[in-house]
């Protein structure tokens, strides 16, 4: 369960000592903020600048913590699952429009937090809850459909951020999980696939998720690809692979199929 904690004894004072000897930025807040398992940064409510954090506490539990101010511990609000009763430990956390954050746990459970334009939670509401209790592996906010898009247990499903309920749009072979996504221009989407025997794959859907195109669809160079981003102020999708190059199409991710 997520609840509101105190300080991470590991490690603590590590970067606090080193902080006051340079007179540098002490990101752990003496300590408070040690054993980080994910941060994001959006935007709240009214489009200020906002920062969420996962913090694995010493009993196993992670607390949540949200702030307008990176700089100041006491701007940071710790999030009471007292009140949500949030189910398993948030393992992905991604913000969305409109100071809605969506919360992944590692019992299947898809939760949407509502920050005011101070960062504070407001609410929660359960919006998914994973048939078997999978974890979910993999949480994306995709902009141009404003939809969430995550996988757990071998399917990929998308909610509708003004509401709504989930859809399952993909189910993965046996043993695979999406380790990626990537949203691009009229809501594309590129997925990573790790294989059960660990080979990665990727692959792509059109916004309607109508048809999937794999590696034996695309160019060599994309077939080999281990990661998608897009730009949406460049109009770009940029593509890594596992030897580090990298490689950039113009307009649209379809362009690397053959």
């Amino acid at each position: 369960t997520a609840e509101e904690g105190g300080s991470a004894g590991a490690g603590e004072g590590e970067g606090a000592g080193e902080g006051e000897s340079s007179g540098s930025y002490d990101w752990t807040h003496e300590g408070q903020l040690t054993n980080i398992v994910k941060f994001v940064r959006g935007q709240d409510l009214n489009g200020n600048p906002s920062y969420a954090y996962a913090k694995k506490e010493d009993d196993n539990t992670t607390t949540l913590y949200f702030t307008p101010d990176l700089t100041n511990f006491a701007a940071f609000n710790s999030y009471d699952s007292g009140a949500s009763s949030i189910d398993g430990s948030p393992i992905f956390i991604e913000y969305g429009a409109g100071g809605k954050v969506l919360v992944g746990t590692d019992t299947g459970k898809v939760y949407q937090i509502e920050l005011d334009e101070y960062s504070v939670p407001q609410s929660y509401a359960l919006l998914h809850d994973v048939v078997g209790g999978h974890p979910i592996n993999s949480l994306k906010y995709g902009y141009a459909m404003n939809q969430w898009i995550f996988e757990a247990g071998g399917d990929i499903y998308t909610i509708p951020a003004a509401g709504g309920g989930a859809v399952l749009r993909h189910s993965l072979p046996a043993g695979a999980k999406v380790v990626d996504f990537a949203e691009g221009d009229e809501g594309k989407v590129a997925f990573i696939v790790r294989m059960a025997d660990f080979s990665i794959e990727p692959r792509m859907a059109p916004a309607d998720w109508s048809v999937i195109y794999g590696p034996s669809s695309m160019v060599t160079d994309a077939s080999v690809a281990t990661d998608f981003n897009y730009s949406h102020a460049m109009d770009l999708w940029v593509s890594s692979n596992a030897d580090g190059s990298s490689i950039v199409t113009v307009s649209d991710l379809l362009d690397y199929l053959s």
